[in-house]
């Protein structure tokens, strides 16, 4: 941990990222306020607005735009005020409403064990009075300001007992105390190792000596701390997925008072430092699944250098980790009652890996130490740059930082190996050996050991495979499988075979057995004959295909997995057009009794182009007739809509009633055995009828647009609060099961307001072009959202709507308004007493805040364009398939209502309305009638004329041979 004398160490490379202060929230480029975040305040919902820089016992540094700070300050936070030039740090100590530092370093906040300070670049150093008064842990952590990960709340689940194994077993005798003091002394016998001596310099060509010398890979890892410093890494690579890694850590930098003359660090962090090299020679002599690396981190002391350097390394390569075991301090048995502790901090989302430590500690140690799992946010050692990274990882430690038991020696040149008991490190060392080896899991290297070395997939058209031969599983294909293993054991492995299955429901294996040539040790094999696969027609676009397959040989079977992820075009319908010229009356919208041509776009969001497209349409509406339902298109590439290249054409009933909307459903398919459903509405009345559930030609970016935070985007909207206020809607205005609709931004879950809500400039949605030649009445509707009157600059900020009548060079306001209206919000303009009707129409939403930062929220849904209908009857043009029987309109009936039927082919109708108990109350047709759909009204009267009574009646449809009977319920 960390020296208590000056060093007078200018951190460059702090000073340099000091300079770099983006908030990646709220935009690039926007400036930023740094707050300190108490841990008693809810910041869940600012997670995706603000930078996370650190997070610790009692709180989080935070970066924030204007609004979002100005939001957390009244919950609480403390505006933190430091230069772009200067480091920080966060100073971890026992009580920090004591500390005190040597100039020039600047308390920003204090608070519980934790104190923000600003410095010139050093490392921040205590008094003289401030150090010899704390007691416990004095650790300096470095703030790169740089955002770090938020972390997970959510613990991976905690692995389930098992039984000693005993391969571990035989590692964890392989660590004595004999082996351990063997390496733990060199590292002492130094005198110092403190970061900036020269000593550490050749501290760390001892330690990379020592990996070399057991026959391992390992190199330094240069890092910039007053100069090149360098970490010291070795590897074991993994034998069945090596891109996995297991990590275990300790930094071996030492500190004191008068660190160039004497910084033995017996136990900080000689102790740990010795268990990683034991780890590493113990380990060498087997096998893992996953790659182990074993590292000696460096520039600990001054405030985790080098594991931040490193750490930051391995994730901008996208290194997988699987976890990191730390070691800092396991000498100190302290005066516990047997057996000693080993305590294990963890963050929430690294408790799976604390449960591993403490029951290898309790399966391979046990009775020899007490592991005590501590879960809280303490980033005091080098576990701490793969926490801000998002990795899992633990601090194996020998006391809590301030605990009683702490140890009395820590930071001076009293730490030294004779103080502590011989057995207690090595204990500790065996578990945390133990619990790397059960994560990395061990090979049994005894007889034949086999592994998965590849499997490949050939999909071409050659039986009896039959695909594209991309090598790629695609919906439809069959695809032969073949399997490369390798024997990493001692013997030959002899009467191979494997057995392959499949947990997927996308996949069948119609050959599931294959067998190999015999494989000799450190040889390897293919199946002699192919695994057979298909894959379903309905499997989606990224769908994982998991695969177990089990080998035999005669050694007895081992299970190996592998996978592949489906390519699939995602076809869903995107957009339509209307056209009721050929066959209808030709003013541009759906009429009663009407055949109209439907012309349908296509989207392809998946990741492979769609050839030989077909749709299907069909419709489970009474009012609709599919009179040409099949439509189709010769290829949709990857990420574009294609139009497709003819109609469908569709008959609506005489008796549809005006506004009624009319589901239409898609049953596409693709030449490569593709399958999807999809739909959409169209509504009796409407020109175009968009519930936006669909991607369709709708533009969010125009020239102009200058906002740096909510910018449109279809979503389903999360919706925010300004204290109790709906800022943005939760819920689309669809009814359900409508999902989406236009908003500007999309808030976090259960998120507060200004959370990417609309900032620094305009942002403008714009629709398609609508062709609305001949229509009468042209009306143009939709449903709005717009909040403008929350925040700190309320009612500033104008809501614009507005059409053009020549594709968008000229336009014209039908909403220009600073008044919120904080729920949804039907608008409906005459189009006439606005634009010229022209085939090149357009509409276009503008939301602003271009003023003072306010509080600037829009949502735009169900948008429609209607006009005036007329009844058309075309006869046979649009027969129906088959007799149907329609719901009376309305219903339940009082006064007027009308019934419809549909009759396939021409010929004698009889209709007749009967009371509940069978009585004839009155004819409504008996004659001839031509082939369509016919709507019948009815006043309400009997056959005398007379009102009948309320109540429930019948009415029964005869044509031909067949009858359809109904229910009508009457009200006065």
């Amino acid at each position: 941990m960390m020296s208590q004398r000056r060093n007078g160490n200018h951190l460059l490379l702090s000073l340099l990222l000091g300079s770099i202060f983006l908030l990646s929230g709220a935009g690039a480029g926007a400036e930023e306020t740094l707050l300190w975040a108490p841990a008693s305040i809810d910041i869940s919902t600012a997670q995706s607005t603000t930078n996370l820089y650190y997070n610790g016992l009692s709180g989080r540094l935070l970066g924030a735009g204007t609004e979002q700070a100005a939001e957390l300050e009244n919950r609480g936070a403390v505006r933190i005020s430091a230069g772009a030039e200067e480091a920080l740090f966060v100073y971890l100590i026992e009580d920090a409403s004591r500390a005190a530092f040597e100039a020039p370093a600047r308390i920003l906040f204090r608070s519980g064990h934790e104190v923000l300070l600003a410095t010139d670049g050093a490392t921040p150093q205590l008094t003289g009075a401030a150090d010899a008064t704390s007691n416990g842990l004095k650790q300096p952590v470095r703030l790169a300001r740089i955002p770090i990960t938020w972390p997970a709340e959510a613990a991976a689940p905690r692995l389930q007992d098992r039984e000693a194994d005993p391969l571990i077993q035989q590692m964890v005798s392989g660590l004595t105390i004999a082996s351990y003091m063997s390496t733990w002394q060199p590292l002492e016998d130094f005198v110092t190792r403190y970061t900036l001596a020269p000593q550490n310099l050749q501290a760390s060509q001892w330690i990379l000596n020592q990996f070399l010398s057991f026959g391992i890979d390992a190199e330094f890892h240069y890092f910039e701390q007053s100069g090149q410093r360098r970490n010291v890494v070795a590897t074991i690579p993994g034998q069945v997925d090596p891109s996995k890694v297991v990590y275990i850590t300790a930094h071996f930098d030492a500190t004191s008072s008068d660190p160039y003359v004497c910084a033995p660090g017996g136990d900080d962090n000689g102790s740990g430092s010795a268990g990683v090299i034991e780890a590493a020679r113990i380990m060498s002599q087997y096998l893992f699944e996953y790659t182990i690396k074993f590292v000696c981190f460096n520039g600990e002391e001054q405030g985790l250098y080098g594991s931040s350097a490193y750490v930051a390394d391995i994730a901008a390569a996208g290194e997988d980790v699987i976890c990191c075991y730390n070691m800092d301090m396991i000498a100190y048995a302290g005066t516990d009652p047997a057996p000693p502790d080993l305590i294990i901090y963890t963050n929430p989302a690294s408790t799976s890996v604390a449960a591993t430590l403490a029951e290898a500690a309790n399966t391979y140690t046990p009775g020899l130490i007490e592991p005590v799992i501590v879960n809280e946010s303490m980033g005091s050692s080098d576990h701490s740059p793969f926490w801000n990274h998002g990795y899992q990882a633990i601090l194996a430690i020998e006391e809590e930082a301030w605990g009683p038991d702490f140890c009395p020696w820590y930071h001076t040149c009293n730490d030294m190996i004779y103080r502590y008991p011989q057995d207690y490190p090595t204990y500790c060392a065996q578990a945390v050996m133990s619990a790397v080896a059960m994560t990395a899991i061990p090979l049994n290297p005894n007889g034949p050991y086999l592994v998965l070395n590849e499997s490949t997939l050939d999909d071409d058209g050659i039986a009896p495979s039959n695909g594209d031969g991309d090598g790629i599983p695609n919906p439809g294909e069959t695809i032969e499988v073949w399997v490369n293993v390798r024997n990493v054991g001692t013997d030959i492995a002899q009467n191979v075979s494997g057995e392959l299955s499949s947990a997927g429901g996308s996949v069948t294996i119609l050959t599931s057995s294959a067998a190999w040539n015999n494989i000799p040790a450190s040889g390897q094999g293919t199946n002699l004959t192919a695994f057979l696969i298909e894959v379903s027609s309905s499997a989606v676009d990224g769908e994982t295909l998991p695969f177990t397959l089990t080998m035999t040989d005669d050694s007895g079977n081992r299970e190996l997995a592998f996978q592949y992820t489906v390519s699939a075009p995602d076809l869903s319908f995107y957009f339509y057009t209307l056209d009721d010229a050929p066959r209808g009356n030709g003013n541009g919208v759906i009429d009663p009794g009407e055949a109209s041509e439907i012309f349908v776009t296509i989207a392809n969001r998946g990741g492979r182009s769609a050839a030989g497209v077909s749709v299907d349409i069909s419709s489970p509406s009474g009012y609709v007739n599919i009179i040409e339902g099949t439509a189709g298109v010769s290829e949709i590439p990857i990420g574009e809509e294609r139009e497709l290249t003819s109609s469908f054409r569709i008959g609506v009933a005489a008796g549809a009633p005006a506004g009624e909307i009319l589901p239409l459903d898609l049953a596409i398919t693709s030449g490569a055995g593709y399958q999807a459903d999809s739909g959409f509405k169209v509504k009796v009345g409407a020109a175009t009828y968009d519930e936006l559930e669909a991607d369709g030609p709708w533009s969010t970016a125009a020239a102009g647009d200058d906002a740096t935070s909510g910018v449109w985007i279809r979503v389903d909207p999360n919706g925010t609060l300004q204290d109790t206020s709906p800022c943005q809607p939760e819920d689309d205005h669809t009814a359900a099961p409508g999902t989406d609709c236009f908003v500007t931004g999309q808030g976090p879950v259960g998120g507060t307001a200004g959370g990417n809500d609309v900032d620094g400039g305009k942002t403008t949605l714009t629709s398609p072009l609508f062709n609305l030649l001949g229509m009468q009445a042209a009306r143009v509707t939709y449903w709005r959202w717009y909040t403008n009157d929350l925040g700190n600059a309320p009612d500033e900020d104008e809501w614009v709507v507005q059409v053009s009548s020549n594709g968008g060079t000229n336009w014209v306001d039908l909403e220009r308004t600073m008044q919120s209206a904080n729920s949804w919000q039907q608008q409906s303009f005459l189009l006439d007493g606005y634009i010229t009707l022209s085939d090149n129409v357009q509409f276009r939403f503008i939301a602003s805040d271009e003023i003072n930062g306010s509080l600037v929220e829009a949502a735009v849904d169900d948008f429609e364009i209607t006009g005036a209908t007329a009844s058309v009857d075309v006869g046979d043009a649009i027969a129906p398939l088959a007799l149907r029987l329609y719901p009376a309109r309305p219903s339940p009936a009082s006064g007027n209502t009308s019934i419809a039927f549909a009759l396939p082919t021409a010929g004698r109708v009889k209709l007749d309305l009967y009371g509940v108990d069978g009585r004839h109350i009155r004819s409504l047709v008996n004659g001839r009638r031509h082939a369509g759909i016919h709507n019948i009204p009815w006043d309400g009267a009997g056959s005398s004329g007379k009102t009948v009574a309320p109540g429930v009646y019948f009415y029964r449809l005869e044509a031909g041979n067949q009858s359809l009977v109904r229910n009508l319920v009457v009200i006065h």
